[in-house]
């Protein structure tokens, strides 16, 4: 059901203005669909986009309704670990970091150290509420890390499970890892990844977090 409210082009709102993904929504309007909600409920609020051009339909406060939401294609928002740093550090074995986007809806950010289990450092939600997996894909770009040996004697690796946009149907991670055995080598791996999040091919969320790797052979 479109909203039944048109600019000055014509174009109904659903083609003017981002649907509601997350955020605090604007109070009400006063324009209506034909069910009785309020179009405050409907679009995403503009702090998360840009603005579209003046619709012609004012508020109470005499504002265009533009002021209010994002123009359609415009809306980004950002996950939790969306400027996180993170850290993994070892001796005389595997240092590593990994981002897990779920199937189920949510993310974490591990570290494992050596043969000892995962430690969970960070968690959170990708899923908006009411939203369906299906719906939704992921890409990974991993920048500044590296695979092979390291200047220091050790070695690194990274793995990106999502280097072109992936179902999140299935899980997909992003990891990075060093690891230095010798007595006197050691290894660091660094970096930076960023997930980008979309919607049936919408671009919806841009989130990135620092991994840093380090492992001495002393």
């Amino acid at each position: 059901m479109t909203t039944g409210f048109r600019n000055s082009s014509g174009t109904d709102f659903d083609n003017v203005f981002d649907p509601y993904v997350q955020g605090t929504k604007p109070g009400t309007t006063g324009y209506r669909t034909s069910d009785g909600v309020d179009l405050n409920q409907r679009f995403a609020p503009l702090v998360f986009g840009t603005a579209a051009a003046a619709t012609g339909f004012r508020l109470s406060s005499g504002a265009d309704v533009n002021t209010l939401w994002a123009a359609k294609g415009t809306a980004q928002y950002s996950l939790g670990f969306n400027g996180g740093s993170y850290a993994s550090n070892n001796v005389r074995a595997t240092a590593s970091l990994t981002l897990n986007m779920k199937s189920d809806g949510t993310w974490s950010v591990v570290r494992q150290q050596g043969i000892s289990g995962e430690t969970l450092l960070d968690s959170g939600t990708w899923l908006p509420s009411g939203g369906n997996v299906s719906d939704y894909t992921v890409k990974f770009v991993m920048t500044g890390f590296t695979s092979g040996p390291d200047e220091g004697g050790g070695s690194d690796d990274f793995s990106n499970g999502a280097p072109t946009p992936a179902s999140l149907t299935t899980t997909r991670s992003a990891a990075a890892s060093a690891v230095a055995v010798t007595i006197g080598n050691d290894a660091t791996n660094q970096g930076t990844v960023t997930a980008f999040l979309y919607k049936t091919g919408v671009l919806i969320s841009t989130s990135t977090c620092t991994f840093t790797c380090t492992s001495v052979g002393s």
